[in-house]
Protein backbone atom coordinates (compact mmCIF):
# COMPACT_ATOMS: atom_id res chain seq x y z
CA UNK A 1 0.00 0.00 0.00
CA UNK A 2 1.57 3.34 -0.97
CA UNK A 3 0.83 6.96 -0.06
CA UNK A 4 0.09 9.74 -2.14
CA UNK A 5 1.75 12.38 -0.41
CA UNK A 6 1.29 15.71 -2.81
CA UNK A 7 -2.25 15.20 -1.14
CA UNK A 8 -1.26 16.42 2.40
CA UNK A 9 1.19 18.78 2.20
CA UNK A 10 2.23 20.12 5.39
CA UNK A 11 1.29 24.02 5.98
CA UNK A 12 4.83 26.10 6.81
CA UNK A 13 4.88 28.69 9.02
CA UNK A 14 6.62 31.63 7.61
CA UNK A 15 7.58 34.97 8.14
CA UNK A 16 4.77 36.64 7.01
CA UNK A 17 2.65 34.75 9.53
CA UNK A 18 4.39 35.16 12.28
CA UNK A 19 4.42 38.94 11.43
CA UNK A 20 0.25 38.95 10.66
CA UNK A 21 -0.03 36.88 14.29
CA UNK A 22 2.47 39.70 16.24
CA UNK A 23 0.62 42.47 14.27
CA UNK A 24 -2.58 41.03 14.71
CA UNK A 25 -1.35 40.15 18.51
CA UNK A 26 -0.33 44.00 19.41
CA UNK A 27 -3.54 45.72 17.11
CA UNK A 28 -6.08 43.77 19.24
CA UNK A 29 -4.54 45.33 22.50
CA UNK A 30 -3.92 49.20 21.13
CA UNK A 31 -7.84 48.74 20.54
CA UNK A 32 -9.03 47.56 23.93
CA UNK A 33 -6.29 50.45 25.21
CA UNK A 34 -7.78 53.05 23.37
CA UNK A 35 -11.40 51.85 24.10
CA UNK A 36 -10.30 51.75 28.36
CA UNK A 37 -8.77 54.74 27.66
CA UNK A 38 -12.04 56.31 26.01
CA UNK A 39 -14.15 55.23 28.64
CA UNK A 40 -12.24 56.47 31.50
CA UNK A 41 -11.89 60.19 30.28
CA UNK A 42 -15.67 60.79 28.95
CA UNK A 43 -16.77 59.09 32.20
CA UNK A 44 -15.00 60.83 34.66
CA UNK A 45 -16.87 61.12 38.07
CA UNK A 46 -14.15 61.47 40.26
CA UNK A 47 -13.71 64.95 42.64
CA UNK A 48 -12.11 67.95 41.39
CA UNK A 49 -10.93 70.32 44.93
CA UNK A 50 -10.18 73.82 44.14
CA UNK A 51 -6.83 75.12 45.80
CA UNK A 52 -5.89 71.72 47.13
CA UNK A 53 -2.40 73.14 47.79
CA UNK A 54 -4.25 75.99 50.20
CA UNK A 55 -6.17 72.98 51.80
CA UNK A 56 -2.66 71.30 52.10
CA UNK A 57 -1.55 73.86 53.95
CA UNK A 58 -4.61 73.15 56.57
CA UNK A 59 -3.91 69.82 57.64
CA UNK A 60 -2.26 71.16 60.54
CA UNK A 61 -5.03 72.80 61.76
CA UNK A 62 -7.79 69.74 60.83
CA UNK A 63 -5.43 67.33 62.58
CA UNK A 64 -5.86 69.98 65.72
CA UNK A 65 -9.43 70.27 65.21
CA UNK A 66 -9.50 66.68 65.54
CA UNK A 67 -7.58 66.38 68.41
CA UNK A 68 -9.78 69.29 69.90
CA UNK A 69 -12.54 66.99 69.32
CA UNK A 70 -11.68 63.65 70.51
CA UNK A 71 -10.58 65.61 74.24
CA UNK A 72 -14.69 67.06 73.84
CA UNK A 73 -15.33 62.76 74.71
CA UNK A 74 -18.47 63.37 72.69
CA UNK A 75 -20.27 60.44 71.59
CA UNK A 76 -22.84 60.80 68.32
CA UNK A 77 -25.39 58.04 67.69
CA UNK A 78 -26.99 58.70 63.84
CA UNK A 79 -29.72 56.59 62.59
CA UNK A 80 -33.16 57.34 59.87
CA UNK A 81 -36.02 58.78 61.85
CA UNK A 82 -38.95 57.10 62.49
CA UNK A 83 -40.99 56.34 59.03
CA UNK A 84 -37.67 57.27 57.17
CA UNK A 85 -38.54 60.84 58.05
CA UNK A 86 -35.20 62.19 58.22
CA UNK A 87 -32.34 61.94 60.80
CA UNK A 88 -32.34 61.43 64.62
CA UNK A 89 -29.09 62.24 66.23
CA UNK A 90 -27.77 61.39 69.97
CA UNK A 91 -25.24 63.31 71.45
CA UNK A 92 -23.80 62.06 74.79
CA UNK A 93 -21.04 63.33 76.33
CA UNK A 94 -17.80 61.42 77.99
CA UNK A 95 -19.94 60.95 81.30
CA UNK A 96 -23.20 59.38 79.47
CA UNK A 97 -25.22 62.90 79.80
CA UNK A 98 -26.89 64.24 77.14
CA UNK A 99 -24.83 66.80 75.44
CA UNK A 100 -27.62 70.03 75.28
CA UNK A 101 -27.90 73.18 73.69
CA UNK A 102 -26.20 72.52 70.26
CA UNK A 103 -26.81 74.10 67.30
CA UNK A 104 -26.46 71.26 64.19
CA UNK A 105 -26.74 71.96 60.56
CA UNK A 106 -25.78 70.35 57.59
CA UNK A 107 -25.67 68.38 54.46
CA UNK A 108 -27.43 65.36 53.42
CA UNK A 109 -26.51 63.34 50.22
CA UNK A 110 -25.94 60.62 47.40
CA UNK A 111 -22.43 58.84 47.77
CA UNK A 112 -21.91 58.79 43.98
CA UNK A 113 -24.01 62.25 42.70
CA UNK A 114 -24.52 65.33 44.06
CA UNK A 115 -28.03 65.52 42.83
CA UNK A 116 -29.85 64.83 45.66
CA UNK A 117 -27.95 66.77 47.79
CA UNK A 118 -29.60 69.07 50.56
CA UNK A 119 -29.01 71.23 53.39
CA UNK A 120 -30.14 69.83 57.06
CA UNK A 121 -30.59 71.56 60.34
CA UNK A 122 -31.07 69.93 63.06
CA UNK A 123 -33.33 70.64 66.53
CA UNK A 124 -33.17 69.51 69.88
CA UNK A 125 -36.27 67.85 70.64
CA UNK A 126 -35.29 66.19 73.83
CA UNK A 127 -32.14 66.41 75.80
CA UNK A 128 -29.37 65.31 73.65
CA UNK A 129 -31.56 63.80 70.77
CA UNK A 130 -31.49 66.06 67.29
CA UNK A 131 -33.83 65.48 64.85
CA UNK A 132 -33.51 66.97 61.64
CA UNK A 133 -36.30 70.08 61.20
CA UNK A 134 -37.40 69.61 57.48
CA UNK A 135 -39.06 66.53 57.95
CA UNK A 136 -37.73 65.16 54.50
CA UNK A 137 -38.91 61.72 54.04
CA UNK A 138 -35.43 59.69 53.06
CA UNK A 139 -35.78 57.58 49.89
CA UNK A 140 -34.34 53.92 49.85
CA UNK A 141 -30.39 53.85 50.02
CA UNK A 142 -27.31 55.02 51.12
CA UNK A 143 -26.58 58.52 52.22
CA UNK A 144 -23.60 60.10 53.87
CA UNK A 145 -24.55 62.84 56.31
CA UNK A 146 -22.10 65.53 57.41
CA UNK A 147 -23.01 67.54 60.56
CA UNK A 148 -21.54 70.18 62.44
CA UNK A 149 -22.53 70.49 65.96
CA UNK A 150 -21.66 74.12 67.71
CA UNK A 151 -22.14 74.80 71.29
CA UNK A 152 -24.90 77.44 72.52
CA UNK A 153 -26.42 77.41 75.72
CA UNK A 154 -24.73 74.87 77.80
CA UNK A 155 -22.15 73.58 75.40
CA UNK A 156 -21.23 77.58 74.63
CA UNK A 157 -19.47 77.68 77.68
CA UNK A 158 -16.43 74.70 75.77
CA UNK A 159 -16.67 76.95 72.95
CA UNK A 160 -17.52 73.21 71.32
CA UNK A 161 -17.45 72.13 67.51
CA UNK A 162 -17.93 68.99 66.95
CA UNK A 163 -17.86 67.62 63.24
CA UNK A 164 -19.76 64.53 62.62
CA UNK A 165 -19.57 62.57 59.11
CA UNK A 166 -21.60 59.33 59.17
CA UNK A 167 -23.27 56.89 56.01
CA UNK A 168 -27.00 55.99 56.85
CA UNK A 169 -28.54 53.34 55.04
CA UNK A 170 -32.26 53.75 54.63
CA UNK A 171 -33.92 50.26 53.81
CA UNK A 172 -36.78 50.22 51.33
Amino acid sequence: MSYDHTLATPRRLTGYHVLGIFAGFFGLIFVMNGFMIYQAITTFGGLETQDAYRKGLAYNKRIAAEESQARLGWTAALSVGRDKDGLTLRMTGNDGQPVTGLKISGALGRSATNRFDRSVSLIEAEPGIYISAGGDRLEPGTWIATLEATGSGEAARREATFEIRRRVWVSP
